[in-house]
């Protein structure tokens, strides 16, 4: 299956990619869309994760939303006897065709990106796709904290608890004290993002010397 894929990333957001089947423009992409998508990923993250001040172990891989970002994509192939989803000829099907257009776009991409003399274009469009991905993750906590706190607001909690941002979240803390004085105290003090205090009347029974009976 013959491809050709031509790719230019800007500084701005938006995203477009038009694909061609032969002469047939597939307004509705198809598999050969997803191939690309598909490849260009998996070529592109191992580059980022194997270049130095780029990706470490210990960070998500970027998805193809981080990558649309500023990405403008024009695909063509060529297949003897294309099959599309429907008469209209606006969506591109077959398996096989899919498994061939990604191993032709993944060797292409894989040289491209491993080749020295892209090397700082590479970086480029690396440190682009990370902060988007970074930008992404951190947009995925704060609705994931929104949500939660909009559960927790819908539950009988208690009155003169100080709730936090990241409620729920691993990285919050729950800190009970005793009486309003302390709880002014530590409200001064803590961080809003992550600790979360309770004020509670009377003296709490330190747990580590003493057990239940």
């Amino acid at each position: 299956v013959p491809v050709e894929a031509v790719l230019a990333w800007g500084e701005g957001f938006d995203h477009s990619m038009m694909s061609f089947v032969n002469t047939i423009h597939t307004k509705l992409g198809g598999v050969h869309e997803d191939a690309l998508t598909k490849a260009l990923v998996s070529s592109f993250n191992d580059r980022l994760f194997s270049m130095r001040g780029m990706l470490s172990k210990k960070d998500a891989p970027p998805v193809w939303e981080d990558y649309m970002e500023g990405l403008s994509v024009v695909l063509w192939v060529k297949i003897s006897e294309p099959s599309f989803t429907s008469q209209t000829k606006e969506q591109l099907g077959g398996t096989a065709v899919r498994k061939a257009i990604q191993e032709a776009l993944g060797s292409a991409f894989t040289e491209w990106v491993n080749s020295r003399s892209n090397s700082d274009t590479v970086q480029t469009v690396g440190k682009k796709v990370i902060e988007a991905s970074k930008a992404r993750i951190r947009a995925k906590e704060k609705r994931d904290a929104a949500r939660t706190r909009s559960q927790i607001s819908s539950l009988s909690l208690p009155s003169k608890l100080i709730d936090c941002e990241l409620a729920g979240t691993d990285a919050a803390s729950l800190y009970i004290c005793e009486g309003n004085s302390a709880l002014s105290s530590l409200k001064a003090a803590r961080d809003g993002r992550v600790d979360a205090i309770l004020p509670i009347r009377g003296k709490i029974i330190g747990a580590f010397s003493n057990t239940m009976s």
